[in-house]
């Protein structure tokens, strides 16, 4: 490989090892970095959909999109997500753990069910209601 090659060559993995670590901080601020227990047999793409509802209580289509398939020029239709959100339901609900439609903006992790997870996840107490909903209210849809 000549030098002219080879320094090309250099640029590009430097360019792309600076959009993997760029990847994956905006993967932290969109995902809860919290270990999911393995009775739930969630798949990977259930567990960041519930990530993302864990961190953030309430989640807009887009932003469930982005978790998604940010990573592809040409995601799937929306009508996905109906099935990613059913097939978590399914698992989550013999855990007592519900995932609620918010018509037309997205779905909600109610607080009561985040406090429930947070405390079966490290065995700490449920994180108090209003600490919660403060922090979705801060959040949005």
């Amino acid at each position: 490989m000549n030098k002219v090659a080879f320094s090309l060559f250099e640029r590009v993995q430097a360019e792309r090892d600076y959009w993997r670590e760029r990847a994956a901080q905006l993967e932290k601020q969109l995902v809860a970095d919290v270990p999911l227990p393995a009775a739930w047999a969630l798949s990977p793409g259930e567990a960041r959909v519930f990530r993302h509802l864990l961190k953030r209580g309430r989640a807009s289509h887009d932003s469930l999109m982005t978790v998604l398939y940010g990573d592809r020029p040409e995601p799937p239709g929306e009508a996905i997500l109906n099935v990613w959100i059913f097939k978590l339901r399914q698992k989550l609900r013999p855990f007592g753990i519900t995932i609620t439609n918010i018509h037309g903006a997205g779905y909600e992790l109610p607080a009561e069910d985040r406090g429930f997870i947070f405390s079966l996840i490290d065995g700490r107490d449920p994180i108090p209601d209003n600490t919660i909903a403060q922090g979705d209210a801060d959040a949005g849809v």
